[in-house]
Order: structure tokens, then C-alpha cells, then sequence
């Protein structure tokens, strides 16, 4: 009963963080990138101010309950339809540590931008961001996915 807690709380962790990627490569990423300097600048200022502390404890919500899943599930004997779980676990570690050592550098950097005396290279900072958050919201896709044909797998096993 415990595991099938911590698993929904993961589930629901991974479907808000996959929710919000989604929305980012379908649509919002060509509205940052077609937007000119000052008001690229203004709008991630204003997200990142509001979407932070809610994603961080999404983000250590969907953590701890990996930790606590991992425990629980090693207790159990290995099934190989556990690999999906720990495939959505290796990609949602990997999300995370691109989160801290790709994007929050230049999250940081941004804030402290003037909207109208930005530096000259904007655009490469704007880019690197992209790129690595591009991947971040692959990555997130794929965690849910991976942890919903593991959930399917565990209800037909």
C-alpha cells in the first residue's frame, strides 16, 4: 500500500513537470525565441519570479518519492518490468541535473539583466538556454511515458 502511494505522488510529480513540457515544445518555445531582446528579457524575469517555487517542490516532491520508491522496490524482488521505472528515474535524474547545472546558471544570470541595457550577446544566452531546456522537456516527456507503460505493465503482471 505504501509503494502505491509513493508512486501516485511520483506519478502526479512527473504528469506536472511532463504538463508543462509539453505545452513548451509545442508552442512557447517559438514564442521566446521570435521575441525581440527587451521582452524576452521582461517575460522570463516575470516566470522564473513566479514559477520557481513551485516547480523546485515539484522537483523535490518527484525526488524524495524516487528515493522512497527505490527503497521500496529493491525490497521486492526484480521484475524486468520494473526497468521502465528505473529507465522514467535515470531520465527524470538527468532532467534534474541538467535543471541545476544547465539552466539555473543562466536563470540567474538573466534575472539580474536590465530589460533595456541587456548584454550584446543576449541571444547565445537565450539560445544556450533553449537548447538545454529543449532537452529537459524531452527528457520529461519521456519520464511519464516510461512511468506510465511501467504502471500498465505492473497492472497486467
Amino acid at each position: 500500500m505504501i509503494l502505491q502511494f509513493v508512486l501516485l505522488i511520483q506519478l502526479l510529480a512527473f504528469g506536472i513537470l511532463a504538463g508543462q513540457s509539453f505545452y513548451y515544445l509545442v508552442c512557447f518555445s517559438s514564442v521566446l525565441r521570435d521575441l525581440p531582446a527587451r521582452e524576452y528579457i521582461l517575460i522570463r524575469q516575470s516566470i522564473d519570479r513566479h514559477i520557481i517555487k513551485p516547480f523546485k517542490i515539484t522537483y523535490l516532491v518527484g525526488f524524495f518519492s524516487c528515493l522512497a520508491s527505490v527503497c521500496l522496490l529493491l525490497a521486492a524482488s526484480f521484475q524486468w518490468r520494473h526497468a521502465w521505472w528505473y529507465a522514467a528515474i535515470l531520465f527524470f535524474l538527468f532532467d534534474l541535473l541538467l535543471a541545476l547545472k544547465g539552466n539555473n546558471p543562466i536563470n540567474k544570470e538573466i534575472a539580474g539583466w536590465n530589460a533595456e541595457h541587456y548584454p550584446a550577446d543576449w541571444q547565445v544566452y537565450r539560445d544556450r538556454w533553449a537548447k538545454i531546456f529543449a532537452w529537459r522537456k524531452v527528457l520529461a516527456v519521456g519520464y511519464f511515458i516510461l512511468m506510465m507503460i511501467f504502471l500498465v505493465s505492473a497492472m497486467n503482471g
